[in-house]
């Protein structure tokens, strides 16, 4: 009788160390043998994120805005592409000549940003990308010190309005008609000769031009900032 009640001690023990916190370790904290280093997993340039039809508006910088495009995004021939891009290495050789130093600093920042990808309710390259308005937000802030509300709805009533696209100048906020329950639902920054800078949802930030259907077409409006644009030291909200 001893002997049967060891052995079943001894069988116990073995069954109970299984479920003693070592085996959980590999469930909370080891990672699988078959799992590669979070270094090495693959990464992607855009997030997936749903996006709603309609977000309350919100000037919380952190928060997601209702913004950008649909997803019927007008993808412009590769060789368009190459023109646009020529044309804004000229606009951006005439800022020492043409200028002001608010405008210098504009511009400096969206060279700095470009090629950035699109993430929906993000406000910098540290967020893994920048929307629309969050594009916007950053270049304002970064270079003409102002801080613009968080949504291209919101930064619509900023500013001065500005009548027609033959009168925009460089820095002005341009906006378009592109998501179901948000007007406007896009916002960018005009650099001259008909040519925008603006994080787009397929492409981040990227220079488009006004010849391009998709944006003729929805356009809204502008707003302009006289004030900073003239001030070389910009300013404070």
């Amino acid at each position: 009788m001893a002997k049967k009640l060891v052995m079943f001690l001894f069988a116990a023990g073995i069954f109970f160390a299984g479920c003693t916190p070592s085996s959980g370790n590999l469930r909370f904290e080891d990672k699988p043998r078959g799992d590669a280093p979070p270094d090495s997993q693959p990464k992607t340039r855009f997030e997936q994120t749903p996006q709603p039809d309609y977000t309350p508006v919100t000037d919380t910088a952190s928060a997601a805005a209702a913004d950008d495009e649909e997803d019927r995004y007008y993808y412009l021939p590769a060789e368009d592409k190459d023109k646009i891009f020529s044309r804004f290495e000229q606009e951006n050789k005439k800022l020492e000549a043409d200028f002001s130093n608010a405008s210098e600093k504009v511009m400096i920042e969206i060279v700095r940003m470009l090629n950035t990808p699109y993430k929906w309710g993000g406000n910098s390259k540290e967020d893994g990308g920048v929307d629309c308005s969050g594009f916007t937000c950053w270049v304002y802030k970064h270079a003409l010190k102002f801080n613009l509300h968080r949504t291209a709805r919101d930064q619509f009533t900023q500013g001065d309005p500005v009548d027609g696209l033959e009168n925009l100048k460089f820095g002005d906020l341009v906006f378009f008609d592109t998501r179901r329950g948000a007007r406007p639902g896009h916002v960018g920054i005009y650099i001259g000769d008909g040519l925008f800078a603006h994080s787009s949802t397929k492409e981040g930030v990227i220079i488009s031009s006004f010849e391009t259907k998709y944006y003729i077409d929805r356009y809204m409006g502008a707003r302009r900032f006289t004030d900073l644009m003239t001030d070389s030291g910009g300013r404070k909200k």
